[in-house]
């Protein structure tokens, strides 16, 4: 994905609106409840996800805790309903593979599927994994759904999940894991910039997007998807700012598989 340099101050604003609401379709809400229950009595868990577009197909994916959730849940409720923001998906007969070492689950997601949720697919069929050389301090957005922005209408019947999308810095990074570093100070969001410590539950599993400007161009890859936030707003030099964990997707293959990196042999 790439956009060209700008001509003026207003092009620039421009770009900036735009992919800020493109940014707030890379993700959707899988949420799931007891439809049996009185809606006035309704319960909702909900975490995010994404989806990459390969030459091959559509591949879903999420956060592995996710995944494990909803088969606990569906092992007590059998009358447990799943909603891809507000497509029926049965999940758990769409998963093609769960890691929970990783935290990654990957699954299956038609056209169909992908249009009728209003995601907008992340095109990775020229190149993957993208090659792009992860630093530290370079612009990382995230985008999710997290809980405290959940609206449940108890009068009028309905359920709304909003997005929210962080535009930050990469603080850390190895070749499992990236850090970054949520700093109202420094950090840009839409629809507004949330509170240090805010609840990131329902954010799980949400995309985070590399952006990179090469050859004068701006380019943005997805590169990792959200694990967890902070428990509450930190104490000390830690009360600025909130350290929230990406895991690194670049283990995922074109069918959804996932690759485990070789550790070797070692004696019984």
């Amino acid at each position: 994905m790439a956009w060209m340099p700008f001509n003026s101050a207003e092009d620039a604003d421009e770009f900036c609106k735009q992919i800020t609401q493109t940014a707030l379709k890379w993700a959707r809400p899988i949420w799931w409840y007891d439809w049996r229950q009185p809606f006035e009595k309704l319960t909702i868990t909900g975490a995010s996800c994404f989806v990459l577009s390969f030459k091959t197909g559509y591949i879903g994916v999420t956060a592995a805790h996710v995944v494990n959730q909803l088969f606990e849940a569906r092992r007590y409720t059998a009358s447990l309903d799943c909603r891809l923001q507000l497509t029926p998906f049965n999940l758990l007969y769409a998963v093609i593979e769960t890691n929970d070492d990783l935290d990654i689950a990957t699954f299956r997601i038609s056209e169909e599927q992908v249009r009728s949720s209003g995601v907008q697919a992340l095109d990775v069929s020229a190149k993957w994994p993208p090659e792009i050389q992860i630093e530290r301090q370079m612009p990382i957005r995230l985008v999710g759904f997290p809980e405290c922005l959940r609206e449940i209408d108890y009068a009028g019947g309905s359920v709304t999940c909003r997005a929210h999308q962080a535009l930050a810095l990469i603080e850390d990074y190895n070749d499992r894991e990236i850090i970054t570093i949520y700093d109202p100070e420094q950090s840009r969001g839409s629809p507004k910039l949330l509170p240090l410590g805010f609840n990131m539950s329902g954010c799980s599993g949400g995309p985070a997007v590399i952006h990179h400007t090469r050859n004068f161009i701006h380019r943005w890859y997805p590169v990792g998807l959200i694990l967890r936030g902070p428990l509450g707003q930190g104490e000390g030099e830690s009360a600025s700012y909130d350290a929230i964990r990406i895991r690194r997707i670049d283990c995922i293959d074109a069918d959804g598989h996932i690759r485990v990196a070789d550790t070797g042999w070692l004696p019984p």
